[in-house]
């Protein structure tokens, strides 16, 4: 890495960041203390670090991982109890535009997962081009549980991954998925011995980048072309339901029980 792009990792503060010999990127959420829930920090530091992998000529693939051994506990729930919005003075929060980075990123993007990803740790997954899984890892979104809409497109886009009724189970009912059966169903590329998805995802990536990078990005539009209206479409929706969520009695009962490490009590709304 040149001394411009030393420079430019240095405002990276729950994010690491490396570009590797193989010409590939090395994303790392790194916000343990917090099972790397993702803050307006966070969602900002890895639109930073999407954005250096992008640009880059030395770098072909990027692997999005983790420095510890869970992948993503999903959105800092912390940050919701002090008054949440999709956007504020005008101003987008930041979940939007990490969004449209990992939505159109380029280039190859290859996910390691180790222990759970939920909510938007498993809704990000979707926009990346294979997942390896550790064996023991797993996967929720709980968006029903928290009175909220799916997001990033994921309304989408994981029926397409796994099928209309596997999406149904994940979406409406919230539950816990395993890695094996997320395998089945053709939402994970491979699954990895545990603690070892990192290893994987960074032997595919560099395969990968054997090939000529033009050529990668190339197939890469064509795919995402595809389906790229939809995905707009469901997005839009998917937003502007959230909007009208957030706020809502609902949505605040889920907030207070979530702080107060207790199941919510909807009996009382419609």
């Amino acid at each position: 890495m040149n001394d411009r792009d030393h420079n430019s990792t240095s405002s990276l503060e729950t994010v690491e960041y490396e570009e590797r010999p193989e010409r590939v990127a090395l994303i790392l959420l790194d916000r343990p203390e917090k099972k790397n829930a993702f803050n307006t920090r966070l969602y900002d530091d890895v639109r930073k670090a999407l954005s250096l992998a992008r640009t880059s000529e030395s770098v072909r693939v990027a692997v999005l991982g983790s420095t510890s051994n869970n992948f993503s506990a999903g959105a800092d729930i912390g940050e919701w109890a002090e008054g949440f919005t999709l956007a504020s003075n005008g101003e987008p929060h930041g979940f939007v535009p990490f969004v449209d980075a990992i939505s159109t990123f380029p280039k190859p993007l290859v996910a390691a997962v180790e222990g759970y990803a939920v909510g938007i740790g498993a809704t990000l997954l979707l926009h990346c081009d294979f997942v390896v899984m550790a064996s023991d890892a797993r996967l929720r979104m709980p968006f029903a549980p928290l009175s909220i809409a799916p997001e990033a497109a994921s309304s989408v886009l994981l029926p397409l991954a796994v099928g209309r009724t596997m999406a149904r189970e994940m979406l409406l009912l919230g539950d816990w998925i395993a890695a094996q059966r997320l395998l089945e169903a053709g939402f994970a590329y491979k699954l990895s011995a545990p603690r070892k998805a990192r290893d994987e995802a960074l032997d595919l990536a560099t395969s990968l980048a054997s090939y000529p990078g033009r050529v990668l990005q190339r197939i890469k539009c064509i795919l995402k072309e595809a389906e790229a209206d939809q995905v707009r479409a469901a997005r839009a929706r998917e937003d502007a339901a959230n909007a009208d969520s957030f706020g809502k009695p609902e949505f605040l009962e889920a907030v207070r029980a979530f702080m107060e490490k207790r199941t919510p009590d909807y009996s009382q709304f419609p």
